[in-house]
């Protein structure tokens, strides 16, 4: 279940939430029972309210609704919500609509302002849930163990400590040729050359100047958030270009698709390519970014 399921539940159950940078929605139909929904399909919601407010804040009673029912840390949640509200945002500004199932489309217009448009309800029962913060307490009490997750105290005799360092290096050398093998193995089909000022060939390359040949009213449709996207995976940036070649030339010891930009030969960006669905970009963001050692920003790729 994705964050959007669960922005929908909360709706369901509380009628009103409110989205960072987004705004609120409200809600004042009565959810029909899920069995009737079932019988009743694509039963239209009369009664949805959105109200712009790009000041909005996403409410904390959602989060810790998230918290509990996915069973993470708040800290964590915290990090899933705000990375499905960023994402979905930097659809809505470059005109892509996000649709949220169960509740409706969100769409920006040509003044910069955002709307929501009805959609149908969603049937969801409370055995579809996955309580997972029940689920691991109940296991905390059946084995006695050391702490909420279930997870022993590590011993602190040398030998212990020993094969936690075997183990470690063992994920983390099998974590390094998953992430290759999943995000950054080069394609079969060659980068195109882009002109650069660095003499660095098909690695550097210039922002490409915007397609004007589609006409400026085309329709689009809604973001589908299980649709796989191709993202710019930014891990590192630097000013100066003294500085920025000298780490590069660290990063073209590498075996993957490593790639430096700038648009002014004073700004430079390290990224690279990912290919990843609306609702999974956080999951594979965290995954970068511990490879990288660094914080991982995404941006899509128009």
């Amino acid at each position: 279940m994705t964050v959007e399921h669960f922005i929908t539940r909360f709706v369901y159950q509380f009628k009103e939430i409110s989205l960072q940078g987004i705004g609120i929605i409200r809600l004042d139909d009565v959810v029909p029972e899920p069995d009737y929904l079932q019988k009743h399909k694509a039963l239209p919601i009369t009664n949805l309210h959105f109200t712009y407010k790009p000041g909005a804040t996403t409410t904390p009673e959602f989060v810790k609704f998230y918290s509990d029912m996915r069973g993470k840390i708040l800290s964590l949640a915290e990090n899933d919500v705000e990375a499905y509200l960023g994402m979905a945002l930097q659809f809505l500004n470059i005109g892509n609509p996000v649709d949220i199932k169960g509740l409706g489309t969100i769409s920006k217009q040509k003044d910069g302002t955002f709307v929501m448009s009805a959609g149908h309800f969603l049937p969801i029962k409370e055995e579809d849930m996955s309580n997972r913060f029940r689920e691991r307490a109940a296991e905390q009490e059946e084995t006695g163990s050391g702490n909420f997750y279930g997870q022993r105290e590590p011993q602190s005799s040398g030998l212990s400590k020993l094969l936690i360092a075997v183990v470690v290096l063992a994920i983390v050398a099998v974590g390094g040729w998953w992430l290759y093998q999943g995000f950054l193995k080069p394609s079969d089909t060659p980068a195109t050359p882009a002109g650069d000022t660095l003499s660095v060939p098909q690695q550097v390359v210039m922002p490409a100047a915007p397609d004007t040949s589609l006409p400026a009213a085309a329709a689009i449709a809604p973001l589908d958030s299980t649709r796989i996207q191709q993202w710019k995976a930014i891990f590192r940036e630097e000013s100066g270009k003294d500085k920025a070649l000298q780490v590069w030339a660290n990063y073209r010891k590498l075996a993957s698709p490593i790639t430096m930009e700038t648009a002014d030969s004073v700004q430079f960006t390290y990224y690279v390519i990912l290919e990843s669905s609306l609702q999974d970009t956080a999951r594979k963001r965290d995954s970068l970014a511990r490879f990288f050692a660094r914080p991982v920003k995404l941006q899509p790729l128009q």
